[in-house]
């Protein structure tokens, strides 16, 4: 069964770029979550991992010792989060989301590691 979301999703995004057999992977492997609002969806130095938005709004942050935050950015439907920590390892950012989102726990992982080519895992 294809998820309207996920498909609407995947065409805005440089995913649509990629070649069919991983793009077919993507949604194969991708694991949906939805989240509901002011969830925690990223923590500072987590395991990286990657994550298309498939609907809702996501915050990135950055927070100080003492605990105050400063929004980098926002995520919507047909952005892709975590690419970044894929490739240099996990980052001292978090990602909360502000209305309830749905991205997929992973864009199939986007499984690149240093070295590698790039699949879904």
């Amino acid at each position: 069964m294809v998820d309207r979301e996920v498909e609407d999703a995947l065409t805005r995004s440089f995913l649509a770029d990629l070649p069919a057999e991983v793009v077919g992977r993507l949604r194969a492997d991708g694991e949906r979550a939805d989240y509901p609002a002011g969830t925690t969806v990223y923590r500072a130095g987590s395991d990286p991992r990657a994550a298309l938005v498939v609907h809702g709004l996501l915050r990135v942050y950055l927070a100080s010792a003492e605990g105050r935050q400063v929004t980098i950015r926002y995520a919507r439907p047909g952005d892709v989060l975590g690419i970044a920590v894929l490739v240099g390892g996990p980052a001292s950012v978090g990602v909360q989301a502000v209305e309830p989102s749905g991205p997929p726990r992973s864009a199939g992982q986007l499984g690149h590691r240093r070295g590698t080519e790039p699949q879904a895992v």
